[in-house]
């Protein structure tokens, strides 16, 4: 009997590393514009479910509804609490060690100017995951920033045009600012290399390195197709972004080639590929940016911004394939596959997709076993319960 257990413990795969992966978690529906909390009624709802494509069966597919500030009006729900109170669940019984989170935090604006930061940041970025912390007194969320996080910085930028290089990152640098507090167990630019001013960086947690990389600034400095109308292009919000480009590049690049770390794990807010049906242009010019990098030096790349839980495979022309995972389903949902235009994604990215699934709440869960990474996908219901939706074991894919 002895020699038994003893063989059983032997042959359990030992994690180095395994950590939470969830993004897009800033919802709330007490800090929406005001059209939005005053709600919407349900006929109205159904409306634009059906212009939008999301219908099955016949019928609208809805995300679920809170009652808004006007009797008989409805407002999308958050699911913030039910994915916190899922994850830490998930990892009374799983080994969770840390989590990195995919950015837009903070919705709609980011950090604003308005004397409720204080009320915003607890219920955004203390209430939803403080059942993971209680858990873990070690537990810490290493965050990249998303566009919603950037959005008021952005306005300022704009209305205060004169004093742009003092005020361009006062929006996002609040929520920074909040993050570096050691009481609250967040994690933002954690380094010591003189990069107090930057919203991209590097941490390392075991054998693993990971690189966050501010997308929004990526892509504010790039021609980009709007994605509802492709005929019109954004073009670069201000000079001084296509230099910080320049600069954020030069960093990815370099920390990439200097890491002597087993595995290298890139993540930012934006995606690389995806089937949601709203974002296709963002990715492809993201894909022009930064997807040469990826290829010769990463190990995956995980992303949100899209609301559903998504798994890509890039083929990186003659190289080994490249894992790219999307978990932005934290607080919103949206559908996938159900559209005409996500039905054409899929249809034409058969050779990257592998998985989604969309109209539910979730996160991912990720392990370090050796040279293999065990990925899991989890949808998350009403009540907070997690469900296993998909997983994947991927061998590292760079010596």
């Amino acid at each position: 009997m002895r020699i038994l257990i003893l063989t059983i413990l032997l042959i359990k795969p030992v994690y180095a590393q395994s950590f939470l992966v969830f993004g897009d978690s800033g919802y709330h529906e007490d800090f929406q514009k005001k059209k939005e909390i005053d709600g919407v009624s349900l006929e109205d709802w159904k409306a634009e479910a059906i212009e939008d494509g999301d219908v099955l069966g016949g019928k609208a597919i809805l995300p679920p509804l809170a009652k808004g500030n006007i009797p008989g009006l409805f407002i999308e729900k958050s699911g913030a609490p039910y994915v916190g109170r899922a994850m830490a669940n998930y990892c009374k019984r799983t080994k969770c060690d840390f989590a990195i989170v995919l950015g837009d935090n903070i919705y709609p604006n980011g950090a604003e100017p308005d004397n409720r930061n204080k009320e915003r940041f607890h219920k955004m970025l203390y209430l939803p995951w403080k059942n993971i912390q209680r858990n873990n007194r070690d537990f810490r969320f290493y965050a990249a920033l998303g566009n919603h996080d950037w959005k008021i910085s952005k306005e300022l930028e704009y209305a205060e045009a004169m004093v742009r290089k003092r005020n361009s990152l006062r929006g996002a640098r609040d929520q920074i600012t909040y993050m570096a507090r050691k009481d609250n167990r967040w994690v933002f630019n954690p380094s010591s290399d003189n990069q107090k001013r930057k919203t991209y960086y590097k941490f390392t947690r075991g054998e693993a390195d990971f690189f966050v990389i501010d997308t929004d600034r990526i892509l504010a400095a790039m021609l980009v197709q709007d994605d509802d109308e492709p005929k019109k292009y954004k073009p670069p919000e201000a000079p001084e972004t296509i230099r910080e480009l320049y600069y954020q590049m030069r960093w990815l690049k370099k920390s990439l080639e200097d890491s002597k770390a087993k595995w290298k794990i890139v993540y930012g807010h934006h995606t690389l590929w995806s089937v949601g049906g709203t974002k296709h242009y963002q990715a492809m010019a993201l894909r022009n940016a930064i997807l040469k990098r990826l290829c010769q030096y990463a190990d995956m790349y995980i992303a949100g911004h899209e609301h559903d839980l998504e798994f890509h495979m890039e083929p990186c022309g003659k190289g080994p394939v490249l894992p790219l995972i999307v978990s932005g389903a934290a607080s919103k949902m949206r559908s996938v596959g159900l559209s005409n235009t996500s039905k054409m994604l899929i249809k034409t990215q058969r050779e990257t997709f592998r998985f989604a699934k969309g109209m539910t709440w979730g996160f991912a869960h990720i392990s370090f076993i050796n040279n293999k990474a065990q990925v899991n996908f989890l949808s998350v219901d009403k009540k907070g319960r997690s469900k296993l939706v998909y997983k994947a074991t991927l061998k590292k894919r760079l010596p």
